[in-house]
């Protein structure tokens, strides 16, 4: 059995699509685990202050969105991401780590095509010291690296 970690025909793969970095990582057995990402950097501290990405499952054929946001959000409530007020989808807080909080949902179809008709995205989260919070996101990009994602 080959190591991962020594196969040098195992390469990890990075484009930039508009905003979107997408992520292609080749396993051992031979599937490929995808990603597509972006990062919301602070200017005044260059700290993260949320990431937003997307992973689909080449075996049920199911997309997941991944939101990361700081320590101190309210987990009792749902983070919410969308276009706008009108259309808003909510992701369930998983799991905290020391850099931070991470929400999933899946999604469906209409997500994703609200997503490739947009410029721009929304999140809103309760946070403990900043209160309620909207950030947007960008959608440059989202439709290319989303059919990137799921080829």
């Amino acid at each position: 059995m080959t190591n991962q970690k020594d196969d040098p025909m195992i390469e990890t793969t990075t484009t930039i699509i508009g905003d979107w970095r997408i992520v292609k990582h080749p396993n051992s057995d031979g599937s490929v685990t995808k990603f597509m990402n972006q990062r919301c950097i602070n200017d005044e501290d260059q700290e993260e202050i949320f990431q937003i990405g997307f992973q689909f499952n080449q075996e049920n054929k199911q997309t997941t969105v991944e939101i990361f946001v700081p320590l101190g959000v309210l987990l009792t409530q749902t983070i919410k991401f969308g276009i706008d007020q009108e259309n808003l989808y909510e992701a369930t807080y998983q799991s905290c780590f020391p850099e931070g909080c991470l929400a999933t949902a899946n999604i469906n179809e209409a997500i994703e095509k609200l997503f490739e008709k947009h410029d721009a995205g929304i999140l809103q989260f309760s946070h403990i010291e900043a209160g309620n919070v909207s950030l947007s996101f960008s959608l440059n990009g989202f439709s290319e690296g989303y059919k990137e994602l799921k080829s």
